[in-house]
């Protein structure tokens, strides 16, 4: 049997539209062996792009984000829907988990400005005792109501994927725009982009 150059499992992708999600791509998965040649045929706004821009990680996020299933190339896995659920997961911040929103906002600025009235009511003299009480609430606020365990993985998983998606990108898997606009290059022809694609 020829060897598997890629996996698509179940794979699904969306687009915030105000406080909802439209999902453009619902649950694809495919093989494709060497020496096989695939073509997505559908209508315009079917998702053929998404499904393809999805495939190799170049969804705008925001608004968009590829959120389910599973890409492998070469039996090396270059999206994982099961590990980005983990992540989303975790808590999405550290201390007061409870506080949403405006709420959050405004008991981080109580905290920050308590701590400065507390600084003045205690009557500690002198300006570099007062900068470093003022670095220091700055640093607690931070802390305190913005530190993200979800975020911080988040970061981590999109750059990781950003590295992987790094080394293929035009030397394993390329993209060939079939119009000359969207290349910003009238004149660079879909012959020359297949041949460029193709030279080691």
């Amino acid at each position: 049997m020829s060897e598997k150059l890629l996996s698509i499992q179940n794979l699904k992708t969306r687009f915030r539209i105000g406080e909802d999600w439209a999902i453009a791509v619902d649950g694809i998965s495919l093989d494709i062996f060497k020496g096989e040649t695939l073509g997505i045929v559908g209508e315009s706004g079917s998702g053929k792009s998404v499904s393809v821009l999805s495939l190799i990680q170049l969804i705008p996020n925001p608004p968009g984000e590829v959120f389910e299933g599973k890409v492998t190339f070469k039996g090396e896995t270059i999206f994982d829907g099961e590990e980005l659920a983990q992540i989303r997961d975790r808590p999405e911040y550290e201390y007061f988990s409870d506080l949403r929103g405006m709420k959050r906002s405004w008991a981080s600025r109580g905290f920050f400005f308590g701590w400065l009235v507390l600084h003045f009511l205690l009557g500690i003299p002198g300006i570099l005792p007062f900068i470093v009480s003022f670095f220091l609430d700055a640093y607690l606020s931070l802390k305190l109501f913005f530190t993200s365990p979800q975020k911080e993985a988040m970061d981590l998983y999109r750059e990781s994927t950003y590295q992987k998606m790094r080394d293929y990108r035009g030397r394993e898997i390329a993209m060939i725009f079939q119009e000359p606009m969207t290349s910003l290059n009238p004149v660079y022809t879909i012959g020359m982009q297949i041949t460029e694609s193709l030279q080691p």
